[in-house]
């Protein structure tokens, strides 16, 4: 983009300002006169339009009283300070933007000639600006940078042509002024342009910059439209952050990458309200077509007897529209029973429930059984091959089972089924547990019994509201124990996370040692992930030795960073990673979406058919070597879709997507690696 395209610089598309106030050229800078006279042709400002000037130091813009109507008005600038831009702002609908100029003369005159004030005036104000893509090293000047950013309107469209953008740095920042018959080409901590077809393009310098690997995560970046602050977001985030119904519990439990749901309720619930909230604020939010509110309940949704749909959409400004379904199943007037016992109910097509401890599945269906409030499991669909049978029964008698009962937080429960194999997708249990009965220092932990070597195994678990809850894949004996806790890590903490959508799993990763951030205390959030970071990550999660890997064999090993090159080695050997036809690995070239499901698919040992197709939208964009790895780990919820039925096999993850992932492949990886 033309960064000559400023209220201050060019002919026609934008012109020079700052070129009329020169009286004359000192130490490379611009001096500016005290008094500025504009002449308009055409429509005049109304009466909530003003005309502002932007200084260099930041400081309020200099403006006038009476400008609406006026054909002709003058702007002071009393302590002559340097100016770097001007717009017309509209207070009563926050748009500013920067109409056509001419001037007199581009060397010797202080009047100023304005046009097409109207017609040139945006339809929308500004809301949020995402970076268009990474920042990209200018070619023809040693040193710079060139980011570009996509800026959307009230309208959640791109923005029109000539709405202003001021960027706001610090001191140690250079902008590049490109219109070459400017005094001075370069300007500290400051610039003023406006938008073309949507995009705004700054050039800038700072020893904070990289220019070989640009990166702007350690420059503080402030965007501004008039007045009004424009927030840098991510964009394209289309996944709700939590979802609710205001009568009856969603199954499976929410997740955000889970987007179908089923919920049961009585006959007496005529109606109910949906309750969803977003990561991204800038995005839409919709329920059965009306726009609600993140965090705010919907209005009441009728209900018939029977099945129910209900549709939430997600539209990001970028990207595609995320759809979840709630399917709301009203009961008929009189309810029947599960033949497993008493407090059961069934449905053809959903989960069947049990209270009393006893159920059974029929192959494919999803079930809830629990025992009172004290043990809950959730059986997913799937997770078996043949008819299940499940018991829940509390252990009375404890005394071989127990060395320490001061220590037992909970009644033990024995979980049996009437098949010897293991589940073929996570259970989810919850036991209840007494936390008054916690030490100081100590944490409730689930644990199994391995009958085997007459021991409580650890697995963990996760407390909320009372209940402790794990995922697992075979039933045995289970019961909730107090155990001293392990000191926690610190903390770690990134400087350009905050309000990110994954900051939390970017948090958790790192501190499970999955992913790390940059030594200048940044994470590069929407980053790239290059072929060696991935690969490293894959060995974190994986939990391989720290012992020395012989070398990968890659021709290209001596590009391979020494933080990396274990890593790729591990990885190589485990037959996790390959390389190209010509005997390179490529390490810095961004690793595709499908190369990602295809080396996630090696590490948890799928066994994997050839050649079937996928569910994807786009099945013929995904290469044959990696339709199957896609189509498994959609299934397995290990990696989505993006924009709901489209895999995108050859985009490239980012760095908190990555993060997101590999949380999910490391809790996976107990039941991939039985």
């Amino acid at each position: 983009m033309n960064l000559s395209k400023r209220f201050v610089f060019g002919r026609m598309l934008s012109l020079s300002i700052v070129l009329l106030f020169i009286a004359a050229a000192v130490s490379g800078c611009i001096n500016t006169k005290g008094e500025l006279q504009f002449e308009i042709d055409g429509h005049t400002l109304q009466a909530d339009e003003r005309l502002y000037l932007r200084l260099q130091d930041g400081s309020t813009p200099l403006t006038s009283d009476n400008q609406a109507g006026q054909a002709s008005f003058s702007i002071m600038n009393p302590d002559y300070k340097r100016m770097i831009g001007g717009f017309v702002h509209d207070s009563a609908t926050g748009i500013s933007w920067v109409p056509r100029f001419e001037y007199e003369d581009v060397y010797n005159s202080s009047k100023v000639y304005l046009s097409e004030i109207a017609e040139s005036k945006p339809r929308a104000k500004p809301i949020a600006a995402i970076q268009a893509g990474r920042p990209v090293a200018d070619p023809n000047r040693t040193g710079f940078v060139s980011v570009t950013y996509a800026v959307y309107g009230n309208n959640r469209e791109p923005v029109d042509d000539r709405t202003e953008i001021y960027i706001e740095a610090s001191e140690q920042v250079t902008f590049y002024d490109n219109e070459p018959r400017h005094n001075s080409q370069t300007q500290s901590r400051a610039m003023s342009s406006f938008t073309d077809k949507g995009l705004v393009t700054f050039t800038m310098m700072s020893s904070l910059i990289d220019s070989n690997d640009p990166d702007l995560s350690a420059i503080p970046i402030a965007l501004y439209s008039g007045p009004t602050p424009v927030p840098i977001v991510t964009g394209g985030h289309a996944e709700l952050s939590a979802l609710s119904l205001s009568t009856g519990a969603l199954f499976p439990e929410f997740d955000p990458s889970i987007t179908s749901y089923v919920a049961d309720v009585a006959y007496g619930v005529s109606s109910l309200s949906v309750t969803a909230s977003v990561y991204d604020v800038h995005a839409l939010l919709t329920v059965n077509g009306t726009e609600v509110s993140s965090g705010q309940a919907s209005e009441a949704i009728g209900l018939n007897v029977g099945s129910n749909p209900i549709r939430i959409d997600v539209t990001p400004l970028t990207g595609e529209v995320q759809t979840y379904t709630v399917t709301v199943r009203r009961g008929a007037a009189a309810s029947s029973s599960n033949g497993g016992g008493s407090g059961a109910a069934s449905h053809d097509d959903g989960p069947l429930s049990s209270t009393n401890g006893r159920l059974t599945l029929p192959v494919g269906r999803a079930g809830l059984l629990s025992l009172g409030e004290a043990v809950r499991v959730s059986v997913p669909a799937g997770a078996a091959e043949r008819e299940l049978i499940l018991v829940i029964e509390e252990v009375l008698d404890t005394g071989k089972l127990l060395f320490d009962k001061e220590r037992l937080l909970s009644s033990i429960f024995e979980i049996t089924k009437n098949v010897p194999e293991n589940f073929k997708r996570p259970v989810t249990l919850k036991l209840a547990y007494d936390s008054a009965r916690l030490a100081e220092g100590q944490k409730p932990v689930v644990f199994y019994y391995d009958e085997a070597s007459a021991q409580w195994v650890e697995i963990g678990g996760a407390a909320a509201d009372g209940l402790l809850s794990v995922q697992v894949d075979h039933f045995t004996k289970f019961a909730v124990f107090a155990v001293g806790s392990e000191q926690k890590p610190a903390e770690p903490k990134f400087s350009d996370i905050g309000g990110h959508w994954a900051e939390d799993a970017i948090l958790e990763a790192t501190g499970k040692g999955l992913v790390s951030g940059y030594a200048n205390g940044s994470f590069r959030p929407n980053a790239p992930v290059s072929r060696a970071e991935f690969a490293v990550m894959l060995m974190n999660a994986l939990g391989m030795p720290a012992d020395e890997a012989a070398e990968s064999g890659f021709t290209d090993v001596a590009g391979i960073g020494e933080w990396a090159r274990k890593g790729v080695a591990q990885a190589s050997q485990a037959g996790i990673v390959s390389g190209y036809a010509d005997g390179s690995f490529r390490p810095n070239a961004n690793v595709s979406r499908a190369e990602i499901a295809v080396m996630l698919a090696r590490a948890s040992r799928l066994s994997l058919p050839e050649g079937s197709p996928t569910s994807f939208a786009d099945d013929r964009d995904i290469p044959a070597w990696a339709k199957a790895a896609a189509e498994e780990l959609n299934r397995l919820e290990l990696m989505k879709g993006r924009g709901g039925s489209f895999f995108r096999p050859k985009e490239s993850a980012t760095r908190a997507e990555a993060a997101t992932v590999m949380l999910r492949f490391a809790s996976y990886r107990i039941f991939a690696n039985p």
